[in-house]
């Protein structure tokens, strides 16, 4: 959830890599099962999909 919340203030994966502690690789894995599970193509799409479902994102505590 927490490369969720990031991903949805617009980052970029190596922001969010940075931001979180995680190999950059990891996040683009992370990204990547979000748009499956989403059926999704883009992260546009997924943050679209995201709101129209109504999906809430907790803040993470960090």
């Amino acid at each position: 959830m927490e490369v969720l919340y990031v991903l949805c203030q617009g980052d970029s994966n190596k922001t969010i890599a940075k931001r979180l502690q995680l190999a950059e690789g990891t996040v683009r894995d992370y990204v990547s099962q979000l748009l499956k599970q989403f059926k999704v193509k883009n992260r546009v799409q997924l943050l679209i999909e995201i709101a129209r479902m109504g999906v809430a994102i907790p803040k993470p505590i960090m």
